[in-house]
């Protein structure tokens, strides 16, 4: 009895063996076969969950054939995908690539667009920064409606004092705190950041100045008392005497009368 179950099991395992064997080749073949076939069509997936239109399926096929000019017709090994790919996350519009075979020797390319989260208009240059952080230029063929700032330095992508690193990470958290924010996000028209890192706002409903202040651990709370003043004061013919309203003091709001 003993011995029939030690070959029992003994089967048993020599047939999984063999099962694993068979699929080991056959995953081999077809990738053989696939490297070994000749390619000429692509197919571009841009990402636009969010909204962003800045590039075209024939832009990345240029941008392809820029990277690779004679890969059209060559089998899938010779391509060197890895070259495309990083020739595409070159592009000043693009975070991601990913560049894959189908089975049916299609070139899939896949690409994840930058996110502009606000738009620069400071020192004669204008720009969008990512929600990675980081300059994405203008396009002439796409404008993203996003909250305009002001006061942006050189220093903010590449801080080179301990002063421009605690300006950065402050305005860091001030425009991560209101882009995310959806309230605040179609609320905000313009924002600039002074010399001493105090903030000031342009609303879309209003023409006030609005004088936030320093960003520190009191920001939500200021945020939550501009709310509530606007919904206690309607905007009237009173409010239109001021010129600014400054909310960084604390249990008070001061209003500045325009000068005429």
């Amino acid at each position: 009895m003993k011995t029939n179950l030690s070959f029992i099991k003994i089967a048993k395992m020599l047939s999984w063996i063999a099962v694993a064997s068979l699929f080991v080749f056959l995953c081999v073949a077809a990738f053989h076969r696939v490297d070994s076939l000749r390619t000429n069509q692509v197919q571009v997936i841009i990402d636009n969950e969010n909204n962003n239109f800045f590039l075209t399926d024939d832009e990345v096929r240029k941008e392809i054939v820029m990277a690779n000019p004679e890969w059209t017709g060559k089998r899938i090994k010779d391509i060197h995908i890895d070259r495309i790919e990083k020739s595409l996350k070159n592009n000043e519009y693009i975070e991601d690539a990913e560049i894959y075979m189908s089975p049916n020797a299609i070139m899939k390319v896949k690409i994840k667009q930058k996110n502009p989260l606000v738009r620069v208009n400071d020192l004669g240059e204008s720009y969008y920064i990512s929600d990675q952080w980081k300059k994405i230029p203008l396009d002439l063929n796409f404008t993203k409606r996003v909250i305009q700032v002001g006061g942006i330095n050189p220093w903010f992508f590449v801080p080179k004092t301990a002063r421009d690193s605690f300006y950065q990470k402050r305005y860091i958290r001030f425009l991560d705190y209101v882009c995310s924010d959806p309230f605040w996000n179609r609320a905000i028209d313009q924002i600039y950041f002074d010399q001493n890192g105090k903030v000031s706002l342009y609303l879309v409903f209003s023409d006030l100045l609005i004088k936030f202040g320093s960003i520190d651990e009191s920001m939500e709370k200021r945020f939550n008392k501009i709310v509530n003043f606007f919904k206690i004061v309607p905007m009237t013919k009173d409010l239109t005497r001021y010129s600014s309203l400054d909310f960084e003091y604390n249990m008070q709001v001061v209003a500045k009368l325009k000068t005429n």
